[in-house]
């Protein structure tokens, strides 16, 4: 996560790298926020049904239900792919600019569509 925060700062995505990689270095330890992060009980509601959905715990969950899920919570990454890719190095980033801002976008406009 280091070098992933080194990296966006370098590429001048992220202002606060610095910052971002002496709070990581102040975790007391490590691998406390490692176990969090795997931990269930510590994952919200969007982790919780990608990982029902990419584990097939999902009944009458259609393809365009699956769809929405990836542009609304996974930043346009098709769940196929995460199912497919499950032990893709580490070093490998899936997520664009331009994936980004679709899902900033559809955010959005489904923000102003519930108003």
């Amino acid at each position: 996560m280091r070098r992933y925060f080194a990296f966006l700062g370098a590429q001048h995505k992220i202002s606060n790298a610095q910052t971002l990689i002496n709070a990581l270095d102040s975790l007391d330890p490590p691998q406390k926020f490692v176990n969090h992060s795997s931990d269930v009980k510590y994952w919200d509601d969007s982790k919780k049904q990608g990982m029902r959905i990419i584990l097939g715990w999902t009944d009458g969950f259609t393809e365009q239900d699956q769809q929405r899920f990836s542009e609304d919570c996974n930043m346009f990454v098709p769940l196929s792919v995460v199912k497919q890719h499950r032990n893709l190095p580490d070093n490998i980033v899936v997520l664009t600019d331009s994936r980004r801002k679709q899902a900033a976008q559809r955010i959005e406009q489904r923000t102003k569509q519930q108003k």
